[in-house]
């Protein structure tokens, strides 16, 4: 066994349990564990229930609501004996070879991030069945997996599992993932990405491998519970949605003037308004908030 060390990072926000349950499941006597940095938003601080888990663990409350911010301020606590950095949810559930796993792939690899597949519930479909035939029509999905599409939608790498392929080239890594504290000098998370920060590991990945390999390991499989502590609502999800990603077309240079972009969120619209007529909801929902999401398109152009 190698000796490199390496830190882990978790921002969090009213999930006390979750992150309590968390930690627990991390093998804090690893003598390569460094510290674990708990950056945390929560209305109430609990530092000291933290804290007393571990001489190992660096407690950093902030009021700053941002998953994408806290991962930043992480990152300036991070020890210079480092040579490596976990992220983790609050609300997912690594197993026992997790973190070896992900460290035998960035390190054998030679790669510069690198992430398992994370397991999600089954997610409500809020796709009306008549629209579900184009969303490849208007980018909202693909056969590839692991890519970022021209209108800055990030497919998951688990449609390529069935090839029988172990480790993936990626456009982008989920927000759980090992890197290379080097890339951490040569660009950041988003500053101007607040609340859950929608796609802030998005545009972090997809800056990051201009500079080295993304990996996927499909082997390593980690449980995501997508907890519904301070998660969006319908509206407000769609609202980052369209913000989020016009952010990272622009920075990234997807499409000439945005055009793929649009054209991705008139099919959203479309299918929003077939919902509406179906009495679903999730259709008003999210016509709201994808309308609102341009007004916050306006108000960054206009700052």
């Amino acid at each position: 066994m190698d000796n490199d060390k390496y830190s882990i990072i978790i921002p969090t926000r009213n999930r006390k349990d979750l992150l309590l349950g968390l930690i627990r499941r991390i093998y804090l006597e690893d003598e390569r564990l460094i510290e674990l940095i708990i950056v945390d938003s929560s209305d109430k601080n609990f530092e000291a229930e933290i804290i007393n888990l571990s001489n190992k663990i660096n407690f950093v409350f902030t009021d700053v609501r941002s998953a994408s911010i806290q991962r930043n301020i992480g990152v300036e606590q991070l020890s210079s004996q480092s040579k490596y950095v976990f992220f983790l949810d609050d609300d997912v559930k690594p197993d026992i070879d997790y973190f070896n796993s992900l460290l035998a792939t960035i390190k054998v690899e030679k790669a510069i991030g690198a992430s398992g597949i994370a397991i999600e519930p089954m997610p409500q479909d809020n796709l009306d069945c008549r629209f579900k035939y184009l969303k490849k029509l208007f980018l909202l999905d693909s056969s590839e997996g692991g890519v970022l599409l021209k209108s800055a939608v990030n497919i998951p790498i688990q449609s390529r599992l069935k090839k029988g392929i172990d480790i993936y080239s990626a456009d982008w890594l989920i927000g759980c993932s090992v890197w290379d504290v080097e890339i951490f000098a040569k660009t950041s998370f988003p500053s101007n990405f607040f609340g859950q920060s929608l796609g802030e590991d998005v545009l972090f990945s997809a800056k990051a491998k201009k500079f080295g390999k993304l990996l996927v390991n499909s082997k390593i499989i980690l449980e995501h519970k997508m907890s519904d502590i301070d998660r969006p609502n319908k509206k407000d999800h769609y609202i980052m949605w369209v913000r989020n990603r016009y952010i990272i077309s622009k920075e990234l240079r997807l499409s000439k003037f945005n055009l793929k972009y649009h054209w991705c969120n008139l099919g959203m619209l479309l299918n929003a308004i077939l919902l509406t007529f179906m009495r679903n909801p999730a259709g008003i929902d999210s016509i709201k908030g994808i309308f609102l999401g341009y007004k916050s398109i306006r108000h960054l152009n206009e700052t």
